[in-house]
């Protein structure tokens, strides 16, 4: 019906809701007292509206290594297929990133982000205290491969790690792969070696005690045979000039609930200085947060 159609003689069905349609020229049949007192109800009923603010997203410990650190420079030791290295990338927006990584089945995923990622350089060695030779373990379940066997604590927690085989990969130290005097600062540097984190600290210490940041797996129980327990790896990162500040992941036996190994960060201490900014032991100078 168009609105030049004068209305009919029956009134047209009501709308959802209740609602009269009036057409032009059609007189209303309801009072202005009426349809006052029916908003007067409408609104003594109408349930209250609060008004919640949205929550502030939770504060995280990345989010503060971010905000108190500027970094230029990511080393990532066993980076494994670049996963983690990606992360960092996106995350910190550094100038460069070092990945190293034996394993040849690793390489073409770190090949194709390197394509993706310029400023990504990979080095297929193992990090060690010495260069040379060795044989691996690598693992069916690959982030479990190491310079060591993985141990019965190990295979009983993870049944999935329980078959290695073995290869040979090429030893280098930290310090003679990297010129620590061209980094650019700040520092980060992930290590995930599975055992073996002693070796690969005393064969970069000239690196290790210019980083801002190391995050680091440590156990509490031995998961590859010989290794360094959290207390050893604790006291070369102390004598590196690094500080514990705190933990993430940590990870227990699934049968038992024993504490077995854990994600650490460590840190340089912050020294305050009279222009309000703030400098690391490392001597680099950084506006406070």
């Amino acid at each position: 019906m168009s609105q030049n159609t004068p209305p009919s003689d029956e009134a047209p069905d009501l709308p959802s809701g209740g609602l009269r349609v009036l057409y032009p020229g059609e007189p209303s049949q309801i009072g202005s007292a009426e349809i006052w007192k029916d908003l007067d109800d409408i609104v003594a009923h109408a349930e209250p509206v609060r008004y919640t603010p949205t929550p502030a997203p939770p504060k995280d410990v990345w989010v503060w290594l971010r905000s108190t650190a500027r970094i230029g420079t990511v080393i990532d030791i066993g980076a494994n297929t670049g996963d983690y290295a990606e992360f960092l990338d996106g995350f910190f927006k550094p100038s460069t990133i070092y990945a190293f990584e034996p394993l040849a089945s690793c390489q073409p995923r770190l090949a194709a982000l390197a394509e993706k990622m310029p400023h990504l350089r990979v080095f297929r060695v193992a990090l060690s205290e010495a260069e040379g030779e060795e044989t691996f373990w690598e693992n069916d379940y690959g982030p479990s491969s190491s310079l060591l066997h993985v141990s019965d604590m190990h295979k009983q927690a993870f049944p999935h790690t329980a078959t290695e085989s073995q290869t040979r990969v090429k030893l280098a130290r930290l310090d003679d792969m990297l010129d620590v005097s061209t980094l650019d600062r700040d520092i980060f540097i992930k290590i995930d070696v599975q055992g073996v984190e002693d070796r690969v600290i005393r064969g970069g210490q000239a690196v290790f005690s210019a980083a801002e940041i190391v995050l680091i797996e440590m156990s509490f129980a031995a998961m590859y045979d010989d290794q360094p327990m959290f207390e050893e790896i604790h006291d070369l990162l102390y004598a590196c000039g690094l500080r514990f500040v705190g933990m993430k992941n940590q990870i227990e036996d699934p049968a038992t609930g024993q504490p077995l190994f854990v994600h650490c960060f460590y840190r340089r201490p912050r020294l305050p200085t009279p222009s309000g900014l703030t400098r690391t032991a490392a001597g680099a100078s950084q506006a406070t947060a």
